[in-house]
């Protein structure tokens, strides 16, 4: 970016709830399958143990289903959450500034964060989040951004623009 030009925007972000499974769902396209496997087997196990119990059908069987469904969910739950686990956007509402040097993050009372734009090795989004995506095999987490906190800003324009000039355009 040219030294000439300052580009910068700033937002007010609230930690969304559930957007860990939205974050693991962009990040990691080629496990999509997995995550619906897990959603599904979830999904028709709750919906097996609900038809058994009221047929009348023995309390293993049931219980059983029951179990199985409750199971996928906390195994899918706990795999997206590990993914967002210490990210400077998970810990409470704060603002953030995001320049050519990277989102400088500050939460309440604490000391700001800055996360320099060479962590990030690209981004992504949905209808209700942007994930920034850390260098592979660093270890660092999925930090997610609600995008109506970005939308609500005067400076939601500038943010893409930076998104685009540092990170290039969003993953699928």
């Amino acid at each position: 970016m040219p030294s000439d030009r300052t580009l910068w925007a700033e937002f007010s972000f609230e930690p969304p709830t559930g957007a860990a499974l939205d974050a693991l769902y962009v990040a990691r396209p080629e496990l999509r399958s997995w995550i619906g496997g897990l959603l599904g087997v979830s999904i028709g196990g709750m919906v097996l143990g609900i038809v058994t119990a009221i047929s009348g059908s023995h309390l293993f069987v049931w219980a059983g289903c029951l179990a199985v469904g409750a199971l996928a969910l906390a195994v899918l739950g706990w795999w997206a959450l590990s993914q967002c686990q210490g990210s400077v956007f998970a810990a409470g509402p704060g603002t953030a500034r995001v320049d050519d040097h990277g989102l400088l993050v500050r939460q309440g009372g604490a000391d700001p964060v800055l996360l320099p734009w060479s962590s990030l090795r690209g981004w992504g989004e949905t209808d209700k989040i942007i994930v920034l995506l850390p260098r592979a095999r660093s270890g660092r987490p999925l930090h997610v951004i609600p995008a109506v906190a970005v939308a609500s800003s005067t400076d939601a324009a500038a943010f893409r623009e930076l998104l685009h000039w540092h990170l290039g355009r969003p993953k699928p």
